[in-house]
């Protein structure tokens, strides 16, 4: 399998920074972080100038929630992964995340690089399919 081309969205630069540390501790996938953006609309524009395999994705952010970025980015791409990686993760929020299609919903007080690892194996399936139909 090609890199797995990855878009953060956060608008914490500890978090952004912590996932980008994150992801190059995994071992045995070849992710290429491809993107980053601080709030939802950055989000956009790199989604439709990029084409991410996979967004982490925050839901507390300035001018557009993640949940909304969520709704719009599926609109561009009803294929890209995506998991949400938030304080949130546990709220109405996080459930609202889960019925548009997020692939997981992880809580960023309880992140490891190993649940990290796991919630992107889990949505590799998803990413080559996604690949196969374009």
């Amino acid at each position: 399998m090609d890199d797995v081309k990855v878009l953060i969205v956060d608008d914490s630069n500890v978090s952004r920074s912590a996932m980008k540390a994150g992801l190059r501790r995994i071992k045995g996938r070849r992710i290429r972080v491809t993107g980053v953006a601080r709030q939802g609309k950055e989000a956009l524009f790199l989604m439709k100038n990029g084409s991410p395999d996979l967004v982490l994705l925050d839901l507390n952010m300035p001018e557009m929630d993640g949940v909304t970025c969520l709704e719009e980015m599926l609109k561009i791409d009803p294929d890209v992964a995506v998991i949400v990686v938030s304080e949130m993760a546990e709220s109405d929020e996080g459930d609202r995340c889960r019925e548009l299609g997020a692939m997981a919903v992880l809580s960023k007080a309880k992140l490891t690089v190993d649940r990290l690892a796991e919630a992107i194996e889990s949505v590799l399936p998803k990413i080559m399919a996604a690949r196969l139909k374009k």
